[in-house]
């Protein structure tokens, strides 16, 4: 079934992919009414990667959670969440900001893919024990294949482009892949850099010997 609608669009210098909060500073004027309209409606908008002069053309929605601060000057902090995957099939400019017939979208269904979402979920689990940060552990082993794969692919274990290529793809299996690697190698690293903290009695400040 094809979903299509119209949507407001929010471009930023960042990738926002299902599953990923995150906290954004609106302070122009324009926006500050989109988002106002957004919550008073109850409704969605779209974060779209921008670059330069270029728009992308494949974003995700993001809901709005809440009000985290409002500033004397009509500035304000939001919390949003990733929802869902769409594509821009054409810009509407009838307001002074920008809106989008989108097209929602998901992954080519696919088969097989429980290792290999299990090893992408045991070895985010491995290295949140590593680096010491929180991860709901019954949530991430209870998300399907392709919710886990968009929730990782959205981690700063990727870079902005290669986010943008991970939202734009269908393939849940090659993102896991994808994924699986960057964790190996991540998990390779943090390990040897704990080896060798242990053996000099404390953390190390492993910036400053990429110099």
């Amino acid at each position: 079934m094809v979903r299509i609608m119209r949507m407001p669009l929010f471009p930023l210098q960042m990738v926002l992919l299902p599953g990923i909060p995150a906290v954004l500073h609106i302070f122009e004027p324009r926006y500050r009414r989109m988002i106002r309209s957004c919550i008073e409606e109850k409704e969605d908008f779209g974060i779209v990667l921008y670059q330069g002069e270029t728009i992308a053309k494949t974003g995700c929605t993001a809901s709005i959670e809440g009000v985290i601060t409002e500033y004397p000057d009509g500035r304000f902090d939001i919390l949003v969440a990733g929802r869902e995957r769409f594509k821009v099939n054409k810009f509407i400019e009838d307001k002074d900001y920008l809106e989008a017939e989108v097209e929602l979208f998901s992954d080519t269904p696919a088969y097989g893919l429980t290792n290999l979402k299990k090893e992408a979920a045991e070895g985010m689990l491995t290295l949140s024990s590593l680096e010491d940060f929180p991860v709901e552990s019954q949530n991430l082993l209870n998300l399907t294949a392709e919710d886990t794969s968009l929730l990782l692919a959205g981690t700063e274990l990727f870079t902005t482009e290669e986010k943008q290529e991970h939202l734009e793809s269908t393939d849940t299996v090659g993102r896991l892949e994808r994924i699986n690697k960057r964790l190996k190698e991540r998990i390779r690293r943090r390990r040897a850099m704990k080896k060798v903290e242990d053996l000099l009695g404390g953390a190390v400040d492993f910036t400053v010997l990429r110099n």
